[in-house]
């Protein structure tokens, strides 16, 4: 299908409005899917239907604290990891070398549910970024 060409925009309004309606203009714009607020001002004057985007509050309120989280997590990983390759030592008995697997076992689980925290905060982003 060949792409329609958009006609080119070569007159210009100017409308002086007050703080309080452009912020009111700003906020209307960023419920809808108009990427570019000129856009959005254009459908109002022409009458347009505007498509309005429901966004979920309580998940842009929940990726913040998920990914401070996730951030604190690997930072638990990362010094978990140090303590366990000093414990690595050749000299260790072995009731040490058991723990120390065990250790290294718990810190495999850590690594992995690291991973699909990182995955599903990747999903849900762009689950979100689409709609």
């Amino acid at each position: 299908m060949p792409r329609r060409k958009k006609a080119p925009k070569t007159k210009r309004l100017v409308v002086l409005i007050s703080p309080h309606e452009h912020a009111r203009l700003r906020q209307e714009h960023s419920k809808t899917t108009y990427r570019v607020f000129s856009d959005y001002v254009r459908s109002l004057l022409s009458r347009n239907t505007r498509i309005l985007r429901c966004r979920n509050t309580s998940l842009d309120e929940f990726l913040p604290v998920a990914i401070g989280i996730k951030n604190e997590l690997a930072a638990i990983a990362k010094n978990y990891s140090a303590a366990i390759k000093a414990l690595q030592a050749p000299s260790l008995g072995q009731d040490a070398r058991q723990a120390l697997d065990f250790l290294l076992a718990e810190d495999f689980a850590l690594r992995q549910t690291l991973d699909d925290i990182r995955s599903t905060l990747i999903k849900i982003s762009q689950q979100w970024s689409h709609t």
